[in-house]
Parts: C-alpha cells; sequence; structure tokens
C-alpha cells in the first residue's frame, strides 16, 4: 500500500526541473520587464546603455526564464495605483531619442532643429492660451466663455 501511495506523488509532482519545459513569454510579460527597466534607467540604477541592452534582449525573449535575469539585481517593483504613466520615463526617453538623432549631424542643423522647437512651442502655447482664455480679445467664445 506504501508502494502505491509514493507512486501517486512522484506521478503528481511532475517531471523534474531540469526536463520541465520553458513557458513562452507573452506580449504583456516583455512588457512588464521592460516597464521596470525604464524606471531603474529613470532612478539612475541602470545607464542608459545597459538599460537599452536590457530592453532589447527583454524584447527577444522568447521564455519567462529569460526575462528574470534582466531584473534580478533590480528592487521589486513597486505598487502601483493605477495612476498616469511615469512621465519622467517617457521624458528621459525623448532625452535620449533626441540625443542619438543630433549625434554626427552638423551643427547648422542643431540651430535649425532648435529654432523649430522654439517655433512649435510658442505656437502650442498660442494656440492653447487662445482655447482656454476663450478668445477674449476678439470676442470668441472658448473654453473660457461663460
Amino acid at each position: 500500500m506504501a508502494d502505491l501511495a509514493d507512486t501517486h506523488r512522484a506521478e503528481a509532482s511532475g517531471p523534474p526541473l531540469a526536463t520541465r519545459t520553458p513557458v513562452r513569454a507573452a506580449d504583456a510579460d516583455r512588457h512588464t520587464t521592460v516597464l521596470r527597466l525604464q524606471d531603474a534607467v529613470a532612478a539612475g540604477r541602470l545607464t542608459p546603455g545597459e538599460g537599452s541592452r536590457r530592453m532589447a534582449t527583454a524584447f527577444a525573449a522568447t521564455h519567462l526564464s529569460d526575462l528574470g535575469p534582466l531584473t534580478a539585481d533590480l528592487p521589486p517593483p513597486p505598487i502601483m495605483n493605477g495612476g498616469p504613466p511615469v512621465w519622467r520615463v517617457l521624458a528621459m526617453m525623448t532625452v535620449e531619442h533626441v540625443q542619438s538623432f543630433l549625434r554626427g549631424t552638423h551643427p547648422a542643423r542643431v540651430v535649425l532643429a532648435l529654432v523649430l522647437a522654439v517655433l512649435l512651442a510658442v505656437a502650442a502655447g498660442v494656440v492653447t492660451a487662445d482655447l482656454f482664455d476663450g478668445g477674449a480679445a476678439a470676442g470668441a467664445g472658448g473654453f473660457g466663455h461663460h
């Protein structure tokens, strides 16, 4: 009777860990890992280069076991309350993108890009001010018009 119980326990526990088939990672698993890596870069725990390499590895990961080592040396993620996205990460990624775009470019292009950025910011400010001011100077209605 004892032999039957031992056989049942051995079958229920499954094969040893070394012979189990790895579990495939889903897009959501890769995305979660990349978000943790972006937070680590923004917090200064990883350099932008190291973060980029790890993120590339995460996007290319096939199995869940490939994702674990990418964040193993990072603190656990904070408990999220479902609030807005982490804006500092978006800002940091934008700065990195602009820096990589400007590397090796002619100084005249850099000046042109800065002038265009300032003009775009001014235009956005004018449009936004006009919408919320209600176009009071022109007598037009807007969000501020009662």
